[in-house]
């Protein structure tokens, strides 16, 4: 059986589509229709080269900047005069909110930044694992923040 040969830039992408699914390998494999034993390799830095870091923090660059593009001209277009009623013809309120929030969800992913979901679910960890390990906050929210790989202040 041939193996299918990944080049850095397709596994740069892959992972961060990764990063985009807030690390959900089954989701994010199953998108790209990459092995799941493949993407959790690069994942954790195995069969990954330096240059795939630099590949994936342009990936992510240039990502954010399309959708902070996409999220102005939605945001333009809401505070045009006349233009927020003639979307409410085409789209509900709801309809462009949303858009808008999973738009600033999906920027502060590629920032590198966790969103509410995150954060609550880091918190939720800090408080499990200083119940069965006794360890004191400080060093529970130690080892989350580098779990969640997110800086620990976020956990607060």
């Amino acid at each position: 059986m041939a193996y299918r040969q990944y080049s850095e830039a397709d596994k740069a992408a892959a992972l961060t589509s990764l990063d985009l699914n807030e690390g959900n390998v089954y989701r994010t494999a199953k998108q790209l229709a990459i092995p799941n034993k493949t993407l959790e390799e690069w994942a954790s830095g195995r069969r990954i080269s330096p240059e795939v870091a630099q590949f994936r923090q342009h990936k992510k660059a240039e990502l954010r900047a399309r959708l902070e593009s996409v999220l102005d001209r939605l945001l333009q277009g809401m505070e045009a005069p006349g233009a927020l009623e003639a979307k409410l013809d085409k789209a509900s309120l709801r309809d462009v909110a949303t858009s808008v929030g999973i738009l600033i969800d999906k920027i502060q992913l590629l920032k590198g930044e966790p969103t509410n979901i995150i954060a609550e679910a880091a918190r939720e960890s800090v408080k499990k694992i200083m119940e069965k390990t006794g360890l004191t906050e400080a060093e529970a929210r130690r080892i989350v923040a580098e779990e969640f790989e997110i800086d620990e202040g976020v956990i607060m």
